[in-house]
């Protein structure tokens, strides 16, 4: 097999290589970290998206504006503008893949373009609902017809749990793939003594996925405990938003705005457990940043990916705040189950999370099709 040439379609990714604080979900820093994987063994990279400006990424070949999506008529502008500047986009670089990680009817646009211009269109699904009911119950005729043409014509589908795997592999059993995400950052080698850990943090956007009001509720039912929260949000559902006025009112919690990556660490070393709420989850990446610094993980049994948590002993899978309460004082009094439990998160990243074994897993997913196509 030669060398390939992988293009990224994430209009956030190229967002948050020019602004290392500008606020961007999992999807996007997965693409910076796949990037980085697939060059260091050696395969062509090249990111494209959408930008209203253009002028930073002028003298950067590898990544790639397609278009400006302030420009044209809103109803009118992905057919004169959008699909032609992308197909042209495409034509230029010559990729053998373009991988897209967020599915949704844009993803099917995506895919009929690879189809027609007889490119690898690889799909990754971002989270569990859009491999279930849920996704379809809330999602006209029309768009999920586009959804669907993208799963119906993606040459490989990857998947970050084994729930959104078994889904979909009775559907595509020939292109769905399963592959734990790749972290880009570094692990550390040593367990930060709980004597040096003063709160319980939480980290995301502020919208409906996130479950902010299920938030406010443990963080009340836990007064003696510090909550910091790193995040924000531009447009917020009303229950996001009740949820977030209640938070401010409450005497513990913080509020740290959208941090970068290297405070994001700084806050997790330093976090006696990172907290998650949310409704739906993929594989967060913020599990893995507090894994890689030896915290442990506190989510809702069906946000536990692949029953990771739960198996390799990586945090608490917690019901409701009361049981969370309870669970949490039980860890921090017992600095020796603490330890241990900080201890098996690193352990795990170095097993399952490493950036060039996943990547060099990806590309051996690739290589093999196109060796059975040859």
């Amino acid at each position: 097999m030669g060398k390939i040439r992988i293009l990224f379609y994430d209009d956030q990714a190229l967002s948050l290589l020019r602004d290392p604080l500008h606020p961007s979900g999992g999807a996007a820093k997965q693409v910076i970290a796949w990037r980085k994987g697939f060059q260091s063994i050696g395969v062509q990279t090249m990111i494209a998206g959408a930008q209203s400006n253009g002028d930073f990424f002028e003298d950067k070949p590898d990544l790639i504006v397609t278009y400006n999506p302030q420009k044209g008529l809103r109803k009118l502008r992905y057919l004169y503008i959008r699909i032609p500047k992308i197909i042209s986009a495409f034509k230029q670089t010559k990729p053998d893949y373009i991988y897209f990680g967020i599915p949704s009817p844009f993803s099917g646009v995506l895919a009929m373009i690879s189809k027609f211009l007889s490119i690898k269109f690889v799909l990754r699904i971002s989270n569990d609902f859009l491999v279930d009911q849920r996704y379809k119950e809330k999602t006209d005729p029309l768009r999920l017809a586009f959804y669907t043409v993208g799963l119906l014509l993606a040459d490989h589908i990857v998947c970050q749990n084994s729930y959104q795997y078994e889904r979909l592999k009775t559907k595509y059993p020939r292109k769905t793939h399963l592959i734990s995400n790749p972290y880009i950052g570094a692990v550390d080698s040593k367990v930060a003594n709980i004597e040096n850990r003063d709160c319980i943090s939480w980290i995301g956007n502020f919208r409906y996925q996130k479950n902010l009001p299920l938030l406010y509720e443990i963080a009340k039912a836990m007064p003696g405990f510090r909550f910091e929260i790193a995040g924000s949000s531009k447009k917020m559902d009303q229950k996001t938003t009740m949820a977030l006025e209640k938070l401010k009112k409450l005497p513990n919690v913080s509020f740290l705005g959208f941090l970068s990556q290297e405070h994001i660490i700084r806050l997790l070393r330093r976090s006696y457990v990172l907290l998650n709420t949310s409704h739906t989850e993929g594989f967060s990446n913020t599990y893995l940043e507090a894994f890689s610094v030896g915290t442990p993980v506190c989510t809702l049994g069906h946000n536990d990916p692949s029953s990771v948590i739960k198996t390799y002993k990586l945090g608490i899978i917690y019901s409701d705040a009361q049981n969370l309460s309870k669970s949490i004082n039980e860890l921090v009094n017992n600095s020796e189950q603490y330890e241990c439990i900080a201890r098996n998160c690193i352990d795990y990243m170095h097993n399952h999370h490493n950036l060039i074994k996943q990547s060099r897993a990806f590309l051996a997913i690739l290589k093999e099709q196109q060796d059975k196509g040859s």
